[in-house]
């Protein structure tokens, strides 16, 4: 649990915000968000996710680091998040592992990397994931950085591709094919 309220919902909607209420039977800290933005996705997770981080980056000032995570994770302990995103940040790296799946593989791996890159960048990200062999989800707290982020909007030019984003083009996916396509971070290989 989170000792302060730090802690960001996105909702789809005011209606979708009160029914999270009036269902709520912990006492926990947060604050909510409600995307206002039109969703085209009928499972808007990847939009929402976004879009909640850049609502707190141009809200909340102070806020260098943002991790997300989905709503039906549990925190199994307390510690200092805000630290242990910068600690994530300061790394510069992004943890995979080995996948075999393929139909996840080509739907969340491959065809965002074509969809949303350019040709010399999506040879970039296929060399860095090893022909997209490697894949990160939940490796790590998907941690973003505010250095970053703006530039990764403009990159993939955010309100103009709304229409064409999916369940499966998943956030922190094209945000760390970003940072590899930059140069930013690098990959390391869980074995």
């Amino acid at each position: 649990h989170f000792d302060d309220d730090n802690l960001y919902l996105v909702f789809s909607n005011e209606e979708e915000c009160q029914l999270f209420f009036d269902k709520l039977k912990e006492d926990i800290r947060f604050k909510y968000i409600v995307c206002d933005e039109e969703l085209y996705c009928s499972k808007p997770m990847t939009q929402k996710k976004i879009f909640g981080v850049k609502w707190v980056y141009d809200n909340v000032p102070e806020v260098d680091y943002v991790g997300v995570i989905d709503v039906d994770s549990r925190f199994v302990r307390n510690f200092d998040y805000p630290k242990r995103f910068e600690e994530i940040c300061d790394k510069k790296t992004i943890y995979g592992s080995p996948i075999a799946d393929n139909g996840v593989r080509t739907k969340c791996i491959i065809d965002p990397a074509r969809k949303f890159f350019n040709e010399i960048d999506f040879k970039i990200i296929q060399q860095t994931t090893r022909n997209f062999t490697i894949y990160t989800w939940f490796n790590e707290i998907p941690v973003y950085d505010r250095k970053y982020f703006y530039e990764f909007l403009d990159y993939i030019k955010y309100t103009t591709i709304l229409p064409r984003l999916t369940y499966a083009d998943f956030d922190f996916t094209l945000y760390t094919y970003f940072l590899y396509s930059k140069g930013y971070y690098k990959l390391e290989v869980m074995t």
